[in-house]
């Protein structure tokens, strides 16, 4: 499906003046480096360009740093990434910049989407059951199982009640389904009191203290898999190249951890680097990663810890959204993009089985909404309508880990184990469909920050 998906996408890029695996390099998302770079030579690609970035003409090598960006902080794109692009001898036009910033941030989310199903070198996810034992493995072995009709998101209308597919067949998990039952319990009581006291029932000022509330909890969620909380696990040279990227790094503008080569979660031996030993063990997949990557120290850090060292504003939907703003800027440059991308969006959010695990007619609404805005909250961006309160209600703190992790740090997602326990109960093509709102939910949050700064540069 991923291959297919991949496919499509190369399909839509003109003339190959850009190929992306440096956008799925900075997830170390080895399996989409390897489709794009097939789909780039299959149509007629210079092979040269896959040598790394040092070998690409510089036009796509100015792309480095907004790529970066909406990789792990896209609230840090303003005015000036734009119009440096847009300006000088190897200069982007608008649509192209759009074009090229629509499928970088495809690649990003994608990125967690196959990690989050575990999408390996057959083309297979991993959706095991939830009581199949991990054998010792690493959890990044490739089981064989189809991804569900569930995930073709673009052939069926979203409201159309479907037939649910078998949770055991499809790897759900096999519980008594207490967390279901809990969950259920907490939708009715958020409906019952919604229904005695109205929809508006919280004012500006405690929807801003419970959105910063969560922010700040979001803060206290770290992976557990690691120890450290560099954003990239990723073997980095040591010496003088090492040396240029943290110079690199505090140069355009990015962050960058000094101790980053120590704490990268590479395998390091004993000894002194200066005699080569206590270097990093580079595994040959990751080396052929770090040709592409530009400034490998850069990752994900929690907004609400930048606003308040850098003071940066949250995003709020009411001055920017898709659908007032987003979607026909993207249109107008890049023709015809927007309705699809609207239409992924829409059918992302709104598809349902209309059931909860072993429950039927069951109106998922209210935890979808919640899903779907954690995610982007992640990214600073408010809703200004909504209740941050009903996500500590209905997203249970594993199942915010799990999002947290495919969303920031999706490489170091351990699905045999984080897969089964989050969400126990449920389906697996329930847990699927949250994959798949990550992925969309991620997406329009990069084109969001992107799209505003167009629109800023453009007035």
């Amino acid at each position: 499906m991923i291959a297919k998906y991949v496919h499509k996408i190369s399909k839509v890029i003109p003339d190959r003046d850009i190929h992306f695996p440096e956008a799925s390099a900075r997830h170390q998302c080895t399996y989409l480096v390897n489709l794009s770079r097939d789909e780039f030579l299959a149509s007629g690609g210079d092979p040269q360009w896959l040598q790394g970035l040092d070998h690409i003409p510089q036009k796509l090598k100015d792309l480095n740093q907004i790529n970066k960006l909406l990789a792990h902080q896209p609230w840090l794109i303003g005015r000036s990434h734009i119009e440096k692009l847009t300006k000088g001898s190897d200069s982007w036009s608008l649509s192209e910049l759009v074009h090229a910033i629509v499928i970088l941030s495809h690649f990003h989310a994608l990125s967690s989407f196959v990690f989050g199903c575990n999408i390996g070198a057959d083309g297979h996810t991993l959706a095991n059951n939830g009581d199949e034992k991990e054998n010792g493995h690493n959890g990044h072995n490739h089981a064989v199982v189809v991804v569900p009709n569930a995930g073709a998101v673009g052939i069926s209308n979203a409201n159309h009640k479907q037939q649910p597919p078998s949770p055991t067949s499809l790897g759900g998990s096999p519980t008594t389904g207490a967390e279901v039952e809990a969950l259920m319990k907490k939708l009715q009581s958020i409906n019952e009191q919604k229904g005695a006291a109205g929809e508006d029932t919280a004012s500006q000022e405690d929807l801003l203290k419970n959105f910063d509330k969560l922010e700040y909890q979001s803060q206290e969620l770290h992976s557990p898999l690691f120890a450290s909380n560099n954003p990239m696990s990723i073997p980095v040279p040591v010496g003088p190249q090492a040396a240029n990227n943290q110079t690199n790094s505090a140069g355009n503008g990015g962050t960058s951890n000094q101790n980053s080569a120590s704490n990268s979660g590479a395998p390091v031996g004993n000894g002194s680097a200066g005699n080569g030993v206590g270097q990093p063990v580079i595994d040959q997949s990751l080396s052929e990663l770090i040709k592409f990557i530009e400034d490998p120290h850069f990752g994900y850090e929690d907004f609400a810890r930048r606003r308040e060292e850098s003071d940066f504003p949250t995003f709020r939907v009411q001055d920017y959204s898709w659908d007032d703003h987003g979607f026909s800027l993207v249109n107008r440059l890049y023709s015809d993009i927007g309705n699809l991308l609207d239409e992924k969006f829409k059918i992302c959010y709104n598809l349902t089985y209309y059931t909860m695990g072993n429950k039927t007619n069951v109106d998922t609404t209210p935890f979808r909404r919640a899903v779907w805005n954690y995610i982007q909250s992640m990214y600073g961006i408010r809703h200004d309508d909504y209740d941050y309160r009903e996500v500590n209600i209905l997203v249970e703190r594993n199942l915010k880990s799990y999002i947290k992790s495919l969303c920031c740090y999706p490489h170091r997602v351990r699905t045999n184990r984080d897969y089964t326990k989050v969400m126990r109960g449920f389906k697996s093509s329930e847990k699927i469909h949250v994959n798949l709102m990550i992925f969309e939910a991620r997406l329009q949050a990069e084109l969001l920050y992107a799209l505003r700064a167009v629109m800023r540069h453009m007035t």
